[in-house]
């Protein structure tokens, strides 16, 4: 699969993954911070307590913006990462290796709140302004265990966060794809379908859809057996993906049934394509002595016309292909009987 269908497979899953995560530990953080707040106040070292304080508003604000979906890390990062960093300047100050012990949770905390790339920026700039505190403060001894820990630290946050966000994406990739074929299942298809309606819109583009049906399948099923059926199916998958574009969006909607979601592509386009699709399969021998066609009906996406409205036209277009002789393509109103031989 290319890799511009993964991420569009996984982008907006793991989008919303992060921000409950983020919106999960910002609001653990200021319920761990509030008491250590108050208890600063109330010993005398107000310093402490105010950036504390400060912090806590910042990560009940990080909180609210994820819980809306609006969240802005650059910003998030500075206001942060610099609360953090006025609070070490005071704690360490006042309360040596006390102070020194909060910058762990700390770093924690910011792997995983931010994007991995972000997170090393942050903890960059805290890492040096506590090792130098320390140094100055308490003494160099200290200061060194200090940046070696948190060194270590940095890095197992940095391999246990990529970890995990590479298998987030494997998974969600799995959930995603149809095993046999390799390309997407059905699962989000009205939805990746729905955002390239709205990007077609927005844009200006051409969007069509191509329904696709491999021809006599029951057939092959009955006569050859399920096993060389399920060959056909890999091969005509893997055949869609070399044949279609790079940025087209490739579905098995069940059965021998495929739908190819093209942006940017008019009539002109997406038959040309289509025609490729029909030439590279005829030219394929799957099994010996075995002719696989394929009917295709294609439809361009009209002015305020909604999903369902065009899948039912691209899906019209396509059985008119089968009742036209099977092999060929129709497309929006004219039908083009374009029969692709062996």
């Amino acid at each position: 699969m290319t890799r511009f269908l993964e991420k569009f497979a996984i982008g907006e899953k793991l989008e919303a993954h992060l921000h409950k995560s983020i919106f999960s530990i910002s609001i653990f953080a200021a319920i761990c911070i509030t008491p250590f707040a108050l208890n600063n106040f109330m010993h005398g070292r107000p310093g402490v307590g105010v950036t504390a304080l400060i912090i806590l508003i910042i990560y009940a604000f990080t909180a609210w913006r994820a819980n809306n979906n609006r969240i802005n890390f650059q910003l998030n990062a500075v206001l942060l990462t610099g609360a953090l960093i006025a609070f070490f300047c005071t704690s360490i100050y006042q309360q040596d290796i006390i102070g020194l012990l909060w910058s762990y949770p700390a770093v924690t905390a910011l792997y995983v709140i931010f994007p991995v790339r972000i997170a090393k920026i942050c903890n960059l700039g805290l890492f040096a302004v506590v090792v130098s505190l320390t140094a100055v403060v308490i003494d160099i001894p200290i200061a060194t265990r200090a940046a070696i820990t948190l060194f270590i630290v940095n890095i197992a946050c940095i391999i246990f966060v990529s970890r995990s966000n590479q298998q987030q994406q494997d998974l969600s990739l799995l959930a995603e794809t149809d095993a046999l074929t390799g390309v997407f299942n059905r699962l989000k298809m009205n939805e990746k379908l729905n955002s390239m309606i709205l990007e077609a819109r927005v844009n200006d583009i051409p969007l069509t859809l191509m329904a696709l049906d491999l021809d006599h399948f029951k057939r092959i099923n009955d006569e050859k057996g399920h096993d060389v059926g399920d060959q056909v199916l890999s091969v005509f998958g893997r055949l869609l993906k070399n044949c279609c574009r790079e940025s087209d969006l490739i579905f098995r909607t069940g059965g021998e049934e495929f739908i190819v979601a093209m942006l940017n592509a008019d009539a002109k386009t997406s038959r040309k394509v289509a025609v490729r699709i029909q030439e590279s399969l005829a030219k394929t021998e799957i099994v010996p002595e075995l002719k696989v066609t394929t009917s295709i009906g294609i439809a361009t996406l009209n002015p305020h016309e909604i999903l369902e409205e065009l899948l039912k036209r691209c899906d019209d277009y396509l059985y008119q292909a089968k009742d036209e002789g099977r092999n060929c393509i129709i497309e929006n109103i004219q039908p083009a009987a374009d029969i692709v031989q062996a």
